[in-house]
C-alpha cells in the first residue's frame, strides 16, 4: 500500500492542519495530514517521499527510513547513498512528477532487494552519525536551544516586522 501526504505538517505538531481538508480529499489517495514522525518510527515504511526540507531529513534519518526526494539541493544526499532524486527543484508540470514516474522510483528505493538494502544500510550508518546531535548537549539540539534564545531576546528588545 503506497499512502501519500499532501501535507508538510511535520511532527505532527500543527494542531488544527487538518480544517478544511478533509473536504478536498475525500475519495483521493491523498491525506491533508499525518503524524510523520510515528509513521517513520514504524517498523513496516520502506520508504519516504519527501521535498527533503531539515525537519524531514532529521526525521526520516533518524528513523533509519530511505527517501525518495524531491529537493532544491540533493547532490550530498545522493553521494551518502541515503537518498534517490525524484524532482529536482519547484517544478508541478514535470514528467518526473506524473504518478507513474513516481511509482517507478519508489519501487527502485523498496522493490529491489539489493538497492533496498544498500540505501537501509548507508541511512543507518548516517542515523548513527547523526544521532548524538539530536540528543540533548548535541549540536543540532544546541543550535536550536541558541536560536529560540535569540528569538526571545529579539521579541524583548525590538518588535517583530511583518
Amino acid at each position: 500500500m503506497v499512502t501519500i501526504s499532501a501535507g508538510p505538517q511535520t511532527s505532527g505538531s500543527r494542531k488544527g492542519s487538518r480544517k478544511g481538508c478533509e473536504p478536498r480529499t475525500r475519495g483521493s489517495s491523498f491525506t491533508c495530514w499525518l503524524p510523520q514522525v510515528a509513521i517513520l518510527a514504524h517498523a513496516s515504511i520502506g520508504t519516504f517521499l519527501s521535498h527533503y526540507g531539515w525537519n524531514s531529513v532529521l526525521e526520516s534519518t533518524a528513523h533509519g527510513v530511505p527517501v525518495v526526494a524531491w529537493p532544491l539541493n540533493v547532490q550530498v544526499l545522493e553521494e551518502w547513498g541515503s537518498c534517490v532524486e525524484l524532482c529536482r527543484g519547484n517544478v508541478p508540470d514535470s514528467p518526473a512528477l506524473e504518478r507513474e514516474r513516481v511509482a517507478e522510483v519508489v519501487e527502485m528505493v523498496i522493490g529491489s532487494m539489493e538497492m533496498a538494502a544498500k540505501t537501509r544500510q548507508c541511512v543507518k550508518k548516517i542515523q548513527e552519525m547523526i544521532a548524538p546531535a539530536l540528543e540533548d548537549g548535541g549540536s543540532s539540539m544546541d543550535t536550536l536551544k541558541e536560536f529560540f534564545a535569540l528569538l526571545m531576546l529579539r521579541d524583548r528588545t525590538m518588535p517583530m516586522k511583518l
